[in-house]
């Protein structure tokens, strides 16, 4: 069974290259949207924690709403973006999250302050970051030629990876600024200025896939259509493997993050500033990251790469459980975990997206890549879950040092089987390796 075809992507559909005016604006929205959205993710369950003084229980909930819809949610966006316009999907999400935010700070002002708020606004904010993800990766190829894909993805992954680093300190800050859900206010500004660049661009998109289904056959045809993207990924070797290590990395970096939040409060005693510094200086490890990626490719080739990368990402969270000593030393060693965290992380997932987006027809870019995050990110809200029950019931100590066990175990059956690949996908390598950056 062959890893990947050989197939080129075509960027336009008149066969001109796209202006790198459109890249840049896409870029630019891809930028505010991430970082307004991930700090988002982070606001609710530090708000759950300083405004509701939650449980370590609770905390799992308002993060496993965030991710619940991730799944369903995500199945049904790669086949809606196959049929619609990709950037008016992408809007549209940006400005519904804004909407939902700017909801759930004027339900406050109103005195509408329970738990389940929280809840029901991460539902929402998940189910339309699922659709703005699936969105964002099927409308790049429209903008950038096939042999500029890596570059392209190195810049967009490390700008995803500085929002998800820089999130927490943003958060952090507005969450002590404020000392209340008043703290969303800016992040749905972000959103909506995201949504509003994304009008300026010019490049036109491939036209959109229609099929009409025969009489009778709609509920099946219905049910082949949503999991094709599935079936694409589960026939693709490679692509099998790199989603099964994702989602198993997700479930526990989730676990991880979920305590980390409490335990740097809780048992480090630093406030929530501090834990969201920690995490925001971890960005050196994206940007070191995003430098190394061709560099990495060059010495290492893709597949080891890949195994060094997942590797140095699951291995970095043990210095969390064992950081100790005065405060500045405390935020030192967990920031150090973050770099290392962000380098790999950075890498991991350029290396990943660049492989589907090679792999997966220009028809079905959308229904794969919404398969692939479908299954790599529907177990964080298990994550968030596990993870709070591991504190509550096992200590956040010992629940960190699980989690970490678990990612540690999960890289090194995966690294064995990444390396039977080393050699299956030559058309792959040949491809990437002639990106230049």
């Amino acid at each position: 069974m062959p890893d990947i075809s050989g197939r080129i992507l075509t960027p336009s559909t008149d066969g001109r290259r796209p202006e790198p005016t459109d890249f840049r604006v896409f870029w630019f929205g891809q930028a505010l949207a991430q970082l307004a959205g991930r700090s988002a993710t982070v606001a609710l369950p530090l708000l759950a924690v300083v405004a509701f003084d939650a449980t370590p229980g609770e905390v799992g909930l308002v993060n496993a709403a965030q991710s619940i819809p991730v799944f369903a949610a995500t199945l049904a966006a790669g086949v809606w973006v196959d049929r619609t316009s990709r950037r008016r999907n992408l809007t549209v999400a940006h400005m519904l999250r804004a909407a939902c935010l700017i909801a759930l700070a004027t339900a406050s002002l109103m005195g509408w302050s329970p738990l389940s708020l929280l809840c029901a606004a991460g539902f929402l904010l998940g189910a339309l970051g699922a659709l703005a993800d699936v969105a964002g990766q099927a409308f790049l190829p429209s903008l950038v030629p096939t042999d500029q894909l890596l570059r392209s993805n190195t810049r967009i992954e490390t700008t995803t990876a500085l929002a998800q680093v820089a999130a927490p300190g943003i958060s952090g800050l507005l969450v002590n600024a404020t000392a209340g859900v008043g703290a969303v206010w800016p992040l749905a500004l972000g959103l909506l200025a995201a949504g509003a660049s994304l009008r300026l661009i010019q490049a036109r998109e491939p036209h959109p896939a229609r099929t009409a289904a025969e009489p009778g056959q709609a509920p099946r045809a219905a049910f082949r259509t949503v999991t094709h993207g599935i079936r694409f990924v589960a026939g693709n070797r490679l692509l099998r493997l790199l989603v099964v290590q994702a989602a198993w990395f997700n479930l526990f970096e989730q676990a991880v993050l979920t305590l980390y939040l409490v335990y740097g409060i809780r048992t480090l005693h630093l406030s929530s500033g501090l834990v969201g510094l920690a995490m925001t200086l971890g960005a050196l490890g994206t940007f070191l990251g995003s430098f190394a990626v061709r560099r990495l490719q060059r010495r290492l080739g893709v597949m080891r790469s890949l195994i060094v990368s997942i590797g140095a990402a699951s291995l970095a969270p043990i210095v969390l459980p064992l950081a100790a000593g005065p405060v500045p030393v405390t935020v030192l060693l967990c920031a150090l975990s973050f770099v290392v965290y962000g380098f790999g992380l950075t890498v991991f997932n350029v290396f990943s997206v660049s492989i589907r987006q090679h792999a997966a027809p220009q028809a079905l870019l959308g229904q794969v890549t919404a398969a692939f995050r479908a299954v790599a990110f529907g177990t964080i809200w298990m994550g968030a879950v596990l993870g709070g029950a591991a504190g509550q019931y096992l200590g956040l100590r010992a629940g960190l040092f699980a989690a970490v066990a678990a990612l540690v175990a999960g890289w090194l059956v995966c690294s064995l089987l990444l390396r039977r690949c080393d050699t299956s996908a030559p058309h792959l390598t040949a491809s990437l390796a002639g990106d230049p950056q």
